[in-house]
């Protein structure tokens, strides 16, 4: 009963247009002026409060709904970034997260493959993130065959929350990863000397030998940026250059008058 009226709820969210999604820029040590972005999903409820995902977990739990999310987001993203070529403004990737229900249903990457094959996009603007609870156990052989299409694409693959499972090294052999993205708990306990500073520089350090870009998450603060400057993270993602926006805050991010770089010492 509960998940059939969740069910009910996400179905009316979207048909209410109270299902939208936020984009998170991205940006690059050696190119800060063309931002990426993480797509993130919201949800505004009947009293007007805007909801994370950690807020309505539980939807996911239905694969059939946590796929049919799963396409209305990847839906946004391809439209979002056919407004920008269309305008002209310059972007390095759009990242969406998916989930196990996006990959059972055929329809999440055939829809990949109809918007590049079309000309709707181009590959390298797509980038897919997945996170290590989705390559265990039976679902491994599953995401892997998703990952091999998604690479002959020509769309990245991200693997996410780095560093925080048991199995993330082999992950990194097996799976044909673009970028890693290093979790926000690393980055924020990093300091002086400390362990956590260590791990992070080893982590990039790992990766680069892989040929495997790197993507810090959750950067608040100045000496967080320096640091993970001096140590050769790619590129960087939090608080210190923005909070996750709509897509008109986001177009005008992209616009190539502002200096993104300004934004890091704000």
């Amino acid at each position: 009963e509960r998940r059939a009226s969740l069910h009910i709820a996400v179905q009316q969210a979207l048909s209410d247009d109270r299902l939208f999604v936020v984009y998170q820029p991205i940006l690059s040590f050696d190119a800060p002026g063309i931002p990426a972005f993480e797509a993130l999903l919201r949800w505004q409820g009947t009293d007007g409060v805007v909801e994370r995902p950690s807020a309505f977990a539980s939807v996911f739990e239905d694969e059939r709904t946590a796929a049919e999310i799963g396409l209305f987001v990847l839906s946004r993203v391809i439209e979002q970034i056919e407004r920008w070529n269309a305008a002209e403004h310059e972007i390095d990737f759009v990242s969406v997260n998916a989930t196990l229900g996006d990959f059972r249903d055929p329809a999440f990457v055939n829809a990949i493959a109809d918007a590049v094959g079309t000309g709707r996009i181009r590959p390298q603007q797509l980038c897919i993130e997945i996170t290590e609870s989705m390559v265990m156990d039976r679902s491994a052989k599953m995401i892997r065959r998703a990952a091999t299409r998604l690479r002959e694409l020509g769309v990245k693959l991200a693997f996410d929350d780095f560093g925080t499972g048991f199995a993330s090294l082999s992950h990194l052999r097996d799976l044909p990863l673009d970028i890693v993205k290093i979790d926000r708990s690393f980055v924020a306990r990093m300091g002086n000397l400390g362990p956590d500073q260590v791990i992070v520089r080893s982590l990039i350090d790992l990766a680069h030998g892989l040929g495997i870009r790197v993507i810090a998450e959750g950067v608040e603060r100045n000496d967080q940026l320096e640091a993970l400057s001096s140590y050769g993270c790619d590129q960087i993602q939090g608080y210190l250059i923005a909070k996750p926006m709509r897509d008109t805050e986001a177009t005008r991010f992209v616009v190539p008058s502002l200096n993104p770089r300004a934004l890091w010492a704000a």
